[in-house]
């Protein structure tokens, strides 16, 4: 076993659990103290949300994505839109993460 070290805490980790986590830092230009981070935040971040709090979050997204685009667009279009909005955040939290 490999133990991650936080300041004073000590996370005990699986060693292949370790090694494909370093490998997904590598990947994405980060490091594995920024992943378990991430990680550690989210699931905070998802445990104290409700299920009506997040569809609440999804519709203003939605409503967002939809009040920007000009009528007559196709849904290709607006997949387009999606998919370039959750780059960005993606983009974002992993410039956070250094």
């Amino acid at each position: 076993m490999r133990w991650y070290t936080a300041g004073m805490a000590h996370v005990d980790i699986k060693p292949e659990s370790y090694d494909a986590l370093k490998v997904l830092a590598e990947r994405q230009g980060s490091t594995v103290e920024s992943m378990v981070q991430m990680a550690v935040e989210d699931l905070i971040r998802r445990q104290e949300s409700s299920p009506d709090e997040w569809l609440k979050r999804w519709r203003a997204v939605q409503f967002e994505i939809q009040a920007g685009m000009p009528d007559g667009v196709s849904g290709e279009e607006i997949e387009r839109e999606i998919d370039e909005a959750i780059n960005e955040v993606r983009a974002e939290r992993r410039a956070r993460g250094r």
